[in-house]
């Protein structure tokens, strides 16, 4: 009983040196007492050549066994692996540290579902709050980059999809305010009156629906998305996105005449003559064109040529010019009481004028 048990390693021995090698990527593995079998090394370790050792070398941290185990390679990205434990998978919202022995979470507007480096969302995305997936942009918002985050609609704009890349402009007769899924509908100004409000494409204000002049085309029936990204047409029958400008209510009048508001910017217009209306001589007055015209009535004055002027204080004789082919006003003498009266009555006028443009200007502001 006592040389037993060197009897026994001597046989296993025995057995072992009886064995061909095993070829390298795998090692001896002692299956029973005496008996061993060739075995692949487990993962992240290796052999390189033939042996009869019965265990693999271990790879380093930050890497994990090639193909055949017979060697090491880094971790991919994504991947970690402490010493001999071969690469494993960083958790979902994570990505590998550069040199992939440990995991870190994703940053900025990336993400990762787990196994790979942080991505980036598709533009109509943005990543959800664990960075572990891209969630589509809600209606009324977009995102319209790559690796972006969703905004919403401007007002003005709409859409009422899901994963939107953009907005719409709320068509020709619509406006928008707070609302980004949907756009108003202008209101007419009363159920007998034979003209429309009308308000350009794009329009942020209920206050941008006016009343026109002339023949425009018939808003639409609806201002919806069709489908995904795709926007309605703007202006049926017309020239996609035609605004009712202030050019266009101008193009309306005749040559030379504008579109005011008869009421400070409310209510309706009517075109008038800027170099010769007294009420809005040099161009309109009121919320529309706030103080680029004047009016005259109220300092007493006529509009000439699109200024306030006084009336004539006397009358000048004509004389004959030098060459003799024209007349001429004759010139007052510095100091004499007809240009003495004119300076003295032109700077009354002035301070008539400033101080109707001051009256006209407190009510508008």
């Amino acid at each position: 009983m006592l040389f037993r048990a060197p009897v026994i390693i001597l046989a296993a021995l025995l057995a072992k040196s009886a064995l061909a090698t095993c070829p390298a990527g795998s090692y001896y593995r002692r299956i029973s007492s005496n008996k061993y079998a060739c075995t692949v090394c487990p993962s992240g370790q290796y052999t390189t050549s033939p042996n009869l050792s019965d265990s693999c070398n271990q790879c380093s941290a930050g890497q994990g066994h090639n193909s055949d185990h017979t060697g090491c390679v880094p971790c991919v990205d994504g991947t970690y692996s402490s010493r001999g434990t071969g690469c494993q998978n960083c958790a979902a919202g994570k990505t590998s540290t550069k040199d992939h022995k440990h995991c870190t979470n994703c940053s900025g507007e990336t993400y990762s579902r787990g196994g790979t480096s942080c991505m980036t969302c598709p533009a109509g995305k943005q990543r959800n709050d664990d960075r572990t997936d891209c969630d589509e942009c809600s209606p009324g918002s977009y995102n319209s980059t790559p690796g972006g985050t969703c905004k919403k609609c401007p007002a003005g704009q709409f859409n009422n999809v899901s994963g939107a890349e953009s907005c719409c402009d709320c068509c020709a007769g619509y406006y928008s305010t707070n609302s980004r899924t949907s756009c108003s509908k202008c209101e007419d100004y009363n159920q007998y009156a034979p003209r429309k409000k009308y308000s350009a494409v794009g329009s942020n204000s209920s206050g941008d629906c006016k009343l026109v002049q002339g023949t425009l085309p018939t808003p639409p029936a609806t201002c919806t998305q069709p489908a995904n990204n795709a926007c309605p047409t703007t202006t049926p029958g017309g020239p996609q996105g035609s605004p009712t400008s202030r050019k266009r209510r101008d193009d309306q009048c005749g040559n030379g005449l504008i579109s005011c508001p008869i009421h400070e910017g409310r209510g309706p217009s009517k075109c008038v003559n800027p170099q010769t209306d007294d009420h809005f001589c040099g161009g309109c007055v009121g919320d529309i064109g706030i103080g680029s015209g004047e009016d005259c009535s109220l300092s007493g004055e006529h509009c000439v040529n699109g200024h306030c002027v006084s009336h004539p204080v006397s009358r000048r004789e004509g004389v004959k010019s030098p060459d003799g082919s024209s007349c001429v006003l004759a010139p007052c003498a510095s100091g004499s009481p007809v240009s003495d009266g004119l300076h003295a009555q032109d700077g009354e006028t002035k301070k008539r004028r400033s101080s109707a443009k001051r009256a006209v200007r407190h009510k508008i502001y």
